[in-house]
This record gives C-alpha cells, sequence and structure tokens, in this order.
C-alpha cells in the first residue's frame, strides 16, 4: 500500500508540472510509475536499481524547463529510473531542480490546526499539513545535490493540496534547533515551525519495521 501511495503522489506532481507551459517532470529515482505490482516485479526491479543508484540518494523527480525537455526527450529511456548516472549526468546538468516526493493521507484544506501561525502553540498534537523529511535520507540526498549542484524540493501531496519547500532551508531550521541546549529545543522547534521526532517505518526493501528520525516542517 506505501508503495501505491507513494506512486500516486508521484504521479501528482509529474502532471502537474507537465501540464504547466513552462515546465517539463521525468521520473528519475525508485521508480513507482513503471514497476509492475506484483512482489516479483518489484523485486527484480530494486536488482536493477540498485546497481545504478550511484551518488546518494536519487530524488524522485527531475524537472526542466519545456525548451530544454524537447531537445533532451529522445535520450530518455521509457523506464528512466533505470539509466545509468553516466547516461544522466549531461541532461541532469541541464535541469531546473530535483523533486522528493512524499505524500500524506489527509485532506489538508480539513485539517483543524491548517491556519496556525508561527510560533507554534504548546499543545503536543498539532493536526496541520506538515512537509516530511527522514533523517537517513538527507546525507544521501546532500551527496547527489554536491555532485550536480541542483537544488532539491521536498513536496508533500495530499489529496487536495501540495506543499514544497527546498531542502537546504528545512536542513537550517534543523541546525538551528539542534545547536541549542536540550532544554531549549522545544521552544526553538516553536519558534522555527519545524518538528523533530521519531517514527516508525517499515522499510520498502526489507520489510522491517524501524523507528526513524523525521523533521516535520
Amino acid at each position: 500500500m506505501r508503495w501505491m501511495q507513494g506512486r500516486w503522489s508521484e504521479e501528482r506532481i509529474i502532471d502537474a508540472i507537465n501540464n504547466t507551459e513552462r515546465y517539463r517532470a521525468v521520473p528519475y529515482g525508485i521508480s513507482r510509475v513503471y514497476v509492475g505490482d506484483s512482489e516479483e516485479s518489484i523485486k527484480e526491479y530494486w536488482e536493477k536499481y540498485s546497481k545504478i543508484e550511484k551518488y546518494g540518494k536519487r530524488p524522485d523527480i527531475i524537472v526542466f524547463r519545456k525548451t530544454v525537455y524537447e531537445e533532451i526527450k529522445n535520450e530518455l529511456s521509457e523506464d528512466p529510473t533505470l539509466m545509468s548516472e553516466d547516461e544522466w549526468y549531461p541532461l541532469i546538468k541541464r535541469s531546473l531542480c530535483a523533486i522528493e516526493a512524499e505524500n500524506s493521507l489527509w485532506r489538508a484544506s480539513k485539517m483543524p490546526d491548517k491556519d496556525l501561525k508561527l510560533p507554534l502553540p504548546r499543545k503536543s498534537n498539532i493536526i496541520a499539513p506538515n512537509i516530511w523529511v527522514k533523517e537517513e535520507d538527507v546525507e544521501r540526498l546532500l551527496s547527489w545535490q554536491r555532485i550536480y549542484r541542483k537544488p532539491i524540493y521536498v513536496v508533500q501531496v495530499f489529496y487536495d493540496l501540495a506543499f514544497a519547500a527546498r531542502l537546504t532551508t528545512i536542513l537550517e531550521k534543523v541546525r538551528k534547533i539542534k545547536e541549542k541546549e536540550e532544554k531549549l529545543q522545544t521552544l526553538e522547534m516553536r519558534k522555527l515551525g519545524l518538528i523533530i521526532s521519531t517514527q516508525k517505518y517499515v522499510d520498502s526493501r526489507s520489510g522491517v519495521t524501524q523507528s526513524k528520525e523525521v523533521y516535520r516542517l
């Protein structure tokens, strides 16, 4: 189910960008668009993909200006996510940015705390739209960003809305929080509108449930 949710959110982002006049989006990271739905086909895809993911973690989507996309589209294979980095490198150098897609099973416009202003209130359970970043993904995404020198945006897709933030903007807030004394970190989180917490996840590759640190903007 998590696989299909991720696929749905990526498709919504790609559709939205491709329906603009000036921009085009292409799948780049782990494909939830082209992979079949059977366990066997997903396993086969993982084996192929793991051999080509070379520079940290590939973001899910690459965005081009439409004029550039028209020039390079014939260089893209049917499944661009299985193209090697050597094939991708000259194309990404002509791109605008990359997108890491996340999804939430909510209607953002219906969330009780959707109109909160900073600083955040003291209440422990704030139900408002969030942009999520898993701590374990950060260094691998930054490794990719250092190689290609293209900004990464995190886009959180809800059923009715989507929100975006630049990865470095999120990480700058994390840095400011963590450099504070532990007793002052909660106050800083409310001030900056970013919550650092622990969340349980089922690993897509192994199926094992793990507790992971997450950043919620």
